[in-house]
């Protein structure tokens, strides 16, 4: 995976910044998402066992009202989810 000093640093948890964003390429079309837009299409109709979504405390009522919570995000698209 090549990735540059700025995403290295985010990796080894050097920095944080709860508003970086990190694009994923799909090479199949070379479509770009966003991380959480790709788990949600990537899990959309598909039976999952849910081990968690980890977050930030402090940011979860924000992201709660924004529509950006991955967890909530991932509940709306899966048929079964096992907790």
């Amino acid at each position: 995976m090549k990735y540059d000093d700025t995403t290295y640093r985010f990796l080894k948890g050097i920095e944080f910044s709860n508003g970086a964003s990190f694009k994923i390429c799909d090479k199949s079309n070379e479509n770009v998402f966003y991380s959480d837009e790709y788990l949600v299409e990537l899990s959309r109709n598909k039976k999952i066992l849910h081990i968690g979504c980890v977050d930030h405390l402090a940011l979860i009522d924000d992201k709660i009202k924004s529509g950006k919570w991955l967890h909530k995000n991932l509940l709306i698209v899966l048929i079964y989810v096992l907790v």
